[in-house]
């Protein structure tokens, strides 16, 4: 829904409207600096993945092998 241009990521102007979308108090002069805190490898756009582990933080390693776990446990064919 915010990504109007369908990139399939956030760049500085479609993150700026969601902030004011949403109704977030971030002062329009640190806007860029929240950005950047999100474009974590620093290619000018924010990605999915880069959103989840700015809000989310990195998995530790025991939460990594608990979601490999459930993943391998999941039957994909439909056979059961």
């Amino acid at each position: 829904m915010m990504d109007t241009d369908n990139s399939g990521a956030l760049d500085l102007f479609e993150f700026t409207k969601c902030i004011q979308d949403f109704g977030l108090k971030i002062d329009p002069k640190d806007i860029q600096g929240v950005f950047k805190s999100f474009d974590s490898n620093k290619d000018g756009v924010i990605r999915y993945d880069e959103f989840i582990n700015t809000v989310k933080g990195q998995l530790s390693q025991y939460r990594t092998q608990v979601v490999l776990k459930a993943y391998k446990a999941i039957d994909f064919s439909g056979q059961g």
